[in-house]
């Protein structure tokens, strides 16, 4: 796995709100426009 990539992830569903209820929501949708791109194994 790449680990910086699930660092940043959780960086910023600690310190932005909005992001992390709309990925409560819908998670495959915000993460991609967000601009993460993840594996299936990572996902």
């Amino acid at each position: 796995m790449r680990e910086s990539v699930l660092v940043d992830l959780a960086r910023q569903a600690a310190t932005d709100p909005e992001f992390l209820r709309q990925a409560r929501r819908d998670p495959a949708g915000t993460l991609a426009r967000y601009g993460y791109q993840l594996t299936a194994e990572e996902m």
